[in-house]
């Protein structure tokens, strides 16, 4: 997977703190020019009139741009996110139908569903500055399979288990597949020049056209303006960054991981200690119902 990153996913990649002074910069600085240029400026009727449909269409702009790109980024994440949760959410189902069945090649399916889990983790879902698929996460899943496939095929399973066990890994595949359609960032670096752009024309706008020349209401209004666009910005840059999306979305693989690290998923039930599979073992793998006299077998209480 190629880590060059182009100068949006490298600015993006920063730690939010530094993405949101960086912003602040340029705002201030506008608010600050145009509260200066307002403070200078004689009163004209005409030109101001002209000045704040011009300030109206800008700030109409803004707030267009604005509330696409929310609307966009958000679910743009909420996508990613889901993916991730139903990726992982097969990955567990899939380590319990291996953990229930008593065969000791079950471990080591969960072993490479772990390391999996761990290379998703760390190289595809954004903690590089990127996402996308890796040929290390790849090579762990066609470990996967190939183990599914040998023990379903080879092992003394009922019709049911190895339809389950085929089911969650191809719930598995699919879910990581619709992982992989997601692009982090996913609006474009023009539409994002245009949102600053066009919030700093606002801000500018603004103060130079103050609702009012009271000068503590001329700055409150100002500066309470610049705060809320800084926010507004800084958070759909934060929804863009692949870095800061990937710290919000690991719960799911941390939790899969755990459950198999500390046996959550029923490995080593079973066959392990010979009377695992005593009667419940070896009545369900050979499709026996447990506990029902077999054929030529005496029933209980009988000579």
């Amino acid at each position: 997977m190629q880590t060059n990153l182009s100068a949006l996913e490298a600015f993006l990649d920063l730690p939010i703190w530094l993405i949101a002074a960086l912003v602040a910069v340029p705002i201030t600085i506008v608010i600050a020019l145009g509260m200066w240029i307002s403070a200078r400026r004689e009163d004209d009727p005409r030109s101001a009139d002209l000045g704040k449909e011009a300030l109206a269409i800008v700030s109409g702009a803004f707030i267009f741009v604005g509330a696409f790109a929310v609307v966009t980024s958000w679910d743009n994440q909420t996508r990613f996110a889901a993916s991730i949760t139903n990726e992982f959410t097969s990955a567990t189902s899939l380590a319990e139908d291996f953990g229930s069945i008593g065969d000791p090649r079950g471990e080591l399916v969960a072993d490479a569903l772990v390391e999996y889990a761990l290379a998703v983790k760390n190289n595809e879902i954004g903690a590089i500055g990127t996402v996308g698929p890796t040929r290390e996460a790849q090579v762990q899943l066609a470990v996967i399979e190939a183990d599914v496939v040998t023990i379903a095929e080879t092992a003394s399973l009922t019709e049911h288990q190895i339809d389950n066990v085929y089911t969650h890994l191809e719930a598995l595949k699919d879910a990581r597949k619709s992982r992989l359609t997601v692009t982090l960032p996913n609006l474009p670096a023009t539409l994002i020049m245009l949102l600053v752009a066009s919030s700093l024309l606002a801000l500018f706008g603004i103060s130079i056209y103050p609702p009012s020349r009271i000068k503590w209401i001329k700055y409150f209004y100002a500066l309470s303006s610049g705060v809320i666009v800084l926010l507004i910005v800084v958070n759909i840059l934060a929804l863009q960054s692949p870095r800061n999306i990937s710290t919000q979305v690991q719960k799911p693989i941390d939790l899969f991981v755990t459950s198999v690290e500390e046996g959550g998923a029923n490995l080593g039930i079973g066959g392990g200690e010979g009377e695992g599979e005593g009667e419940l073992g070896k009545g369900e793998g050979k499709g026996e119902k447990p506990g029902a006299p077999q054929p030529g077998k005496p029933k209980p209480g009988q000579p």
